[in-house]
């Protein structure tokens, strides 16, 4: 027996066909825990027990990253088969589904960052208006105590000459 890690499909492979059906349980006992295995080959053993499938069937349900095993020469029930085939098509489906959310999840961050992007170039320009607009409501509010001083200035030059006339 041997494990043959990858960076794409870590698998394992026990073909040497010496595997007990204790030995079944062990093997699926640690696989349960060991996520990055997506590829199992347990050809050329003897798994024809109901134990036997019923440990790999746990295994199936507990690991859902297994997406293929191998049974070349297992004398395992055709039933049984089908149960197993059945399960890992779901285990399919389920990392279809994580890999698209996955995308999905990466796409809306990459439309949120443009979001935001867009967003802060609003808010420069908002910001550039209203500073311009202050400037403008200074120029006038300057202008405006110019224009009322002068009134008064030359209100008061008018009163002056009436009263000296």
């Amino acid at each position: 027996a041997h494990a043959t890690p990858s960076h794409q499909s870590p698998r394992a492979s026990f073909t040497d066909g010496s595997l007990s059906c204790g030995d079944i349980y062990m093997l699926c006992e640690v696989l349960k825990k060991h996520p990055q295995v997506t590829t199992l080959n347990l050809s050329h053993n003897d798994l024809s027990s109901t134990h036997a499938v019923r440990f790999i069937l746990q295994l199936l349900d507990t690991n859902h990253r297994i997406t293929t095993l191998t049974l070349d020469e297992t004398h395992i029930q055709p039933h049984h088969l089908s149960l197993i085939h059945a399960a890992l098509e779901r285990n399919k489906a389920l990392q279809t589904k994580s890999t698209n959310e996955l995308e999905k999840t990466a796409l809306h961050a990459k439309y949120n960052t443009w979001r935001d992007e867009r967003l802060a170039e609003r808010v420069e320009l908002v910001k550039e208006e209203l500073t311009r607009r202050a400037e403008i409501c200074r120029e006038e509010e300057t202008l405006w105590k110019v224009l009322q001083r002068g009134y008064k200035s030359g209100t008061r030059k008018l009163i002056r000459e009436m009263r000296r006339a």
